[in-house]
Parts: C-alpha cells; sequence; structure tokens
C-alpha cells in the first residue's frame, strides 16, 4: 500500500515539476511581450485581452472539469506578478 502511494507522489511530482518548466516557458514569452511594449510605447495592461483570456481558461477548466475559480485564481495571479514584473521594468525598477 505504502509503494503505491509512494508511486502516485512521484507522478505528482513529474507533472508539478513539468508545470513550473511550463511556466517558465510562459514567463520567457511575457518577458518578450513586455520588451516589445516598452519599445513600442504600448500599455503594459490590456483589460479586454485579460478579461478574454481569463474567460478562455475558465472554459478549458470546465472542458477538464477542473474548478473554474481555482483555475481564474491561478491564471489572475500568473498575469498580476506579470504585469507587475513588466511595470518595473518600464520604470527601470528591476
Amino acid at each position: 500500500m505504502k509503494d503505491n502511494l509512494q508511486k502516485m507522489r512521484k507522478k505528482i511530482d513529474k507533472i508539478d515539476r513539468e508545470l513550473i518548466k511550463n511556466l517558465g516557458k510562459r514567463f520567457a514569452v511575457t518577458d518578450m511581450i513586455g520588451k516589445y511594449k516598452r519599445e513600442n510605447g504600448v500599455s503594459m495592461r490590456d483589460k479586454d485581452r485579460e478579461e478574454t483570456m481569463l474567460q478562455q481558461r475558465r472554459e478549458w477548466a470546465e472542458d477538464e472539469q477542473i474548478n473554474c475559480e481555482l483555475v481564474e485564481s491561478i491564471f489572475q495571479n500568473i498575469l498580476e506578478k506579470t504585469v507587475h514584473k513588466n511595470e518595473r521594468r518600464q520604470e527601470g525598477r528591476d
């Protein structure tokens, strides 16, 4: 029984590692977007895009039968951290 639990935990660890790798890839792309916006005088915030993105993530969560509020909360947090980081860079503080 305990051996089976260990195997399942290793699967969770592997999945979490992949999630973190994918977050790293996502942040690399958002860094490029932030650089583009800084160089082209584009606002770091696009409320329409943010709402569209969050709605799409809620729909994807629903399709996967995952708690929509949880997924929205996760992506809202990612979004806020990304925008904050890019705003700091725009102000020359990062």
